[in-house]
């Protein structure tokens, strides 16, 4: 009875290195989740200024429709001021 008593105690007295497959696992999750985190920020903030670049080339393209009641000439400022919104995208 006292055999089987010690090899029990060695058996738990021995690490058997589960812990470090579950840190492992666990820094796995935690990089891939923050760089999905990173990547839809940047998405939002691209969105952002899509929309924000998009809003002022239809108000100058407005503002010059009034001005000429030229549709053509009202498009064709839209579109210029809309290529000149500058933004962080490239």
């Amino acid at each position: 009875m006292k055999i089987i008593f010690n090899q029990s105690i060695r058996s738990i007295d021995r690490p058997s290195g589960a812990a470090h497959i579950v840190i492992a696992a666990m820094l796995f999750t935690f990089i891939v989740m923050a760089a999905m985190t990173v990547d839809v920020a940047y998405m939002q903030l691209i969105r952002t200024e899509l929309r924000t670049a998009t809003d002022a080339a239809a108000k100058a393209g407005v503002e010059a429709l009034i001005r000429t009641q030229n549709a053509t000439a009202a498009k064709a400022a839209a579109v210029q001021y809309g290529l000149s919104v500058p933004s962080c995208v490239g």
